[in-house]
């Protein structure tokens, strides 16, 4: 198991495990399963951040044609979408 840094991660694996253990036994999942799903969720959601704040930047940045700025509007569009939807 590798030792994760981030703080925010490792206090939603701690409420997430601790949730679960307030679940009958027949309903809890085992602990590095609960864990990767977790790990899973949180990378996707920081990611489509990321790729968000990229593309809010290149939206401020674009001077060419509209058509440009439109699909950068777009993708950005598609991204918050995904991230609500997705994760």
């Amino acid at each position: 198991m590798q030792n994760e840094s981030d703080p925010e991660l490792g206090e939603l694996i701690r409420a997430a495990i601790e949730r679960e253990q307030k679940l009958p036994k027949t309903q809890q999942k085992e602990p590095l399963v609960l864990i990767r799903e977790i790990t899973i969720s949180y990378t996707q959601i920081k990611l489509f951040d990321q790729q968000i704040v990229e593309v809010s930047r290149r939206l401020k940045e674009v001077s060419g044609p509209a058509e440009l700025r439109y699909e950068l509007l777009l993708a950005k569009t598609e991204l918050e979408a995904k991230l609500m939807t997705e994760v």
